[in-house]
């Protein structure tokens, strides 16, 4: 639901003396690198003055987003969904969020066990946050049982595809 694409530091930082920025930014290869965020000004850039140039990154346009939710999938299936943040009475659009998860349980990168996040955007659609591997996520109070059954699948998977190699 927004533009998205790739750039480097090195990249964004040369855009930025062309034009003004109000972009979403958030590492590409090293996912915990930083924490995304919006960068507006060429104080926001500063973040990344510390990074190499050559540092991959994933850009997208701004939304605002009313709440933001996790969706928990063990073995492909949606075990819970915990609200994180925003308006506590917005609820997903359900077929937008098992669409998304037919995808990515149809793609090369499906994982055993993940957290997938969804916001409510402004105008009142339902769109995809970003995808977290199950194997260190948060539990944001879901039943312990089920988050330890999913972060244990995940850990199991990992260790069986180490030990094919």
């Amino acid at each position: 639901k927004r533009n998205i694409w790739e750039t480097t530091v090195k990249k964004l930082m040369m855009q930025s003396h062309e034009e003004s920025l109000t972009i979403f930014v958030k590492p590409k290869s090293k996912a915990k690198l930083f924490t995304g965020c919006v960068i507006q000004s060429n104080y926001d850039l500063l973040r990344l003055e510390s990074f190499s140039k050559d540092t991959e990154l994933y850009c997208s346009s701004v939304v605002e987003w009313l709440s933001e939710f996790r969706v928990f999938v063990n073995q492909s299936e949606i075990v819970g969904i915990k609200k994180y943040s925003g308006d506590k009475n917005l609820k997903l659009d359900m077929d937008t969020v098992k669409t998304a998860i037919k995808d990515f349980e149809n793609s090369d990168e499906k994982t055993s066990a993940y957290g997938i996040d969804f916001g409510i955007l402004n105008n009142g659609e339902t769109a995809l946050v970003e995808w977290n591997d199950g194997f260190a996520l948060g539990s944001y109070g879901l039943d312990k049982e089920i988050y330890t059954d999913l972060i244990l699948k995940r850990w199991e998977g990992i260790f069986e595809t180490q030990s094919l190699k």
